[in-house]
């Protein structure tokens, strides 16, 4: 469904049946249903909000009572890393942008040659952990055209993956929102857009991340989109759309899993405001960990935690 411009407001509650996460991109002049989501394949709905501006939302993890007690988390390089210095500080700059998006006071990040320590204020264990899944996570966020959506019930065979992938050079098969799919070359990567932000939406009550794409990116993500909707060779038409025909898809890949492949169901993205809003079944860590993703860019180079 094309959804005009003063129809933002409506929202449509999502089946309760949904066990998987289904991530939709909504905007005002181009609603794309999620993977799964056209209403030939799933019974999955859509979710239509607005598409408010803005900062992060503190996530909910806070620092508890003032002390002197601190966790620390010790970082090293992961295997097959190759640190240097710049990319050691630039890691080092990330991080912290990453804790100060999710509103954490008091923490320090310093590094010691290639390990890296993150001091954090007292935190109780289920807070602890979604700050260090916030900071390990690579954060590479990149868009794909989606050549085959090879659906939930096609598993990893070596040799039907290698003849697809012959097939259609430079491709790629990845997993993700249950289903796999079977991915063209990268389009380009999170830096297109401008902003994130992770909001609650009043009217249902779910989280969800609003994107905004740079303006001097945006003739090139138009195309992209559009060669979907056309049904181009590059985004075969893989589903039906809102308006019945059939569709071509785009994929968006965090840190390789495919957290939505919407169908494009309209001719470009709205000028005013020149953005989307990936909605789902978010909660507040997941959605802030994607927005600060999206916001602060990828790690240069996998961290784990050194565990004693």
């Amino acid at each position: 469904m094309t959804v005009a411009p003063e129809h933002r407001h409506k929202t449509q509650r999502r089946s309760s049946s949904r066990t998987q996460t289904g991530v939709v991109l909504c905007a005002a002049l181009l609603t794309i249903a999620g993977s799964g989501c056209a209403s030939d394949q799933s019974t999955r709905g859509t979710t239509t909000v607005p598409a408010a501006r803005g900062t992060i939302a503190p996530s909910s993890v806070r620092p508890g009572p003032t002390t002197d007690e601190r966790r620390t988390l010790t970082l090293v390089p992961a295997s097959g890393s190759r640190p240097t210095h710049e990319s050691v500080g630039e890691t080092v700059r990330i991080i912290q942008d990453r804790l100060q998006g999710l509103g954490i006071d008091g923490s320090e990040v310093t590094p010691s040659g290639t390990t890296i320590s993150v001091h954090l204020p007292h935190l109780g264990d289920a807070e602890h952990d979604a700050i260090e899944n916030t900071i390990l996570s690579t954060g590479e966020f990149t868009f794909h055209h989606v050549l085959a959506d090879l659906g939930p019930e096609a598993p990893a065979n070596a040799d039907t993956d290698h003849e697809l992938r012959d097939y259609h050079p430079g491709s790629q098969i990845v997993s993700g929102d249950g289903s796999r799919f079977l991915l063209g070359p990268e389009l380009f990567d999170g830096t297109v857009l401008s902003s994130a932000e992770a909001k609650m939406n009043d009217l249902n009550d779910e989280w969800e991340v609003d994107v905004e794409v740079d303006d001097r990116q945006m003739s090139e993500v138009n195309d992209a989109f559009n060669e979907c909707y056309r049904g181009a060779d590059v985004c075969p038409p893989i589903r039906t759309g809102g308006d019945g025909d059939r569709r071509g898809a785009i994929a968006m890949v965090l840190d390789g899993e495919v957290v939505s492949a919407p169908t494009v169901n309209a001719v470009d993205l709205p000028r005013s405001p020149n953005g989307f809003v990936i909605v789902g079944t978010f909660t507040r860590e997941s959605a802030n960990a994607l927005a600060l993703a999206i916001r602060f860019g990828a790690l240069p180079i996998a961290y784990v935690e050194k565990r004693s």
